[in-house]
């Protein structure tokens, strides 16, 4: 149903050894930190780079332009909710009223719930905070209610797994829901039920649009009138970028950004953002282009990310940096790792590689000028070409286009 115009204010079982220790991250004040390598003031990311309008009012987006130009939050503070759906829970963050956010306590999850019970007394809590207000009232859209983009998950990941990006998509307009993908999320992953669950991950990305639209719907409901779910884009990390590159045919699918993963049954020819990290062992960015090369159609965006592991989709690599790792922390909390799996998920948040926190800017502005793009906001893609080659501190990235 296409929405109301808005009338009132309104790859494998390394990931689950991932699980483990980030749960077992973090100290035990149960006090929000910011995160490892940012600044607090980026992780309290409601702060608008533009002069905050009046609470309720639209805040009016001038085209932003260069390689810079999505790597920060937008002019919207993010507001998050949690809907329990019948396929299990979904995740939203949305734009929420200019000033709303001011003196809210950040919202934070904490992976101990994904945990056994007999391990879930081993680690302290842990809440790893995000750029994102509990409940905050939405924003008013500009003429329009704000796009649908999907999020999946990896394997044996999580539905808020890649906060420092669906948080950003969400301040520059966007209401982005993630699905919890319960037959192959880190509690399958930890419980030996993966593949056990009722539906597929794209099953899940598809039956959360009727869910939103019903909050769309609704009266009185935090997400009424604001959220167009016939302008939708999916933007998936690992297994969930393969999900996406399955739903680029879909109807009312504008656009698709598949990040860390490739090699399937070719995509249609949807306009589609691939982007690989060259550090990666679990989807090889060589892999990535050969596939992008032959198997792909046009129009198609490739970047390839300089010293990235396949981790540096993920919130991961911040978690207990200055305590010496993930795995150090799980380790002497008591949780078993075993050692090849310690082994190849310490790789990826090495101090050989290109720090996560380097990554994100590129992978935020990336994401965001194909979403803009694909949804026809800007009139020519923003910096989608080599001038994001070397724009980022710390971090290279090899781009091409066809």
């Amino acid at each position: 149903m296409v929405p109301r115009v808005r009338g009132r204010v309104a790859t494998t079982t390394v990931m689950a050894a991932l699980g483990l220790a980030l749960a077992a991250c973090g100290g035990g004040s149960g006090q929000p930190a910011a995160t490892a390598g940012e600044s607090p003031s980026t992780v309290v990311a409601g702060a608008s780079t533009t002069p905050a309008a009046p609470p309720g009012s639209a805040v009016p987006t001038a085209p932003p332009t260069g390689p810079s130009a999505f790597t920060e939050p937008g002019p919207y503070p993010v507001g998050t909710l949690e809907i329990d759906a019948p396929n299990g829970p979904i995740t939203v963050w949305y734009p929420a009223q200019p000033g709303s956010e001011a003196g809210q306590a950040v919202a934070t999850y904490d992976l101990r719930t994904y945990l056994p019970a007999d391990e879930q007394g081993k680690v302290a809590e842990a809440p790893f905070p995000t750029a994102a207000y509990p409940d905050l009232p939405a924003a008013e859209p500009e003429g329009q209610p704000f796009p649908l983009v999907l999020f999946s998950h990896g394997f044996c990941g999580y539905r808020q797994q890649s906060s420092f990006l669906t948080t950003t998509i969400a301040s520059w307009g966007f209401v982005v829901a993630a699905p919890e993908h319960t037959a192959r999320d880190l509690t399958a992953c930890l419980s030996g039920t993966i593949g056990q669950g009722a539906t597929t991950d794209v099953q899940d990305l598809r039956a959360a649009i009727p869910v939103l639209e019903a909050e769309n719907l609704k009266e009185d409901g935090p997400l009424a009138t604001v959220v167009d779910t016939t302008r939708l884009a999916v933007v998936g990390h690992s297994a969930g970028g393969s999900a996406a590159i399955q739903m680029s045919g879909d109807p009312n699918v504008a656009t698709y950004v598949a990040m860390a993963a490739g090699n399937g049954p070719a995509p249609a020819a949807t306009p589609g953002l691939y982007v690989a990290g060259d550090a990666d062992v679990i989807a090889p960015a060589a892999t990535i282009e050969q596939w992008w090369t032959t198997s792909v159609p046009s129009p198609k965006q490739l970047a390839v990310l300089g010293g990235v592991t396949h981790l540096g989709f993920m919130d991961l690599c911040t978690i207990a940096a200055d305590q010496g790792g993930v795995f150090q922390v799980a380790e002497q909390s008591g949780v078993a790792i075993p050692d090849v799996i310690a082994h190849l998920t310490a790789d990826g948040c090495s101090p050989s590689h290109t720090p996560a926190t380097a990554a994100w800017p590129a992978i935020r502005h990336l994401t965001i000028a194909q979403l803009r793009s694909g949804f026809g906001i800007d009139p020519a893609p923003v910096a989608l070409d080599a001038s994001v080659a070397d724009a980022y501190p710390g971090l290279t990235v090899r781009y091409q286009s066809a």
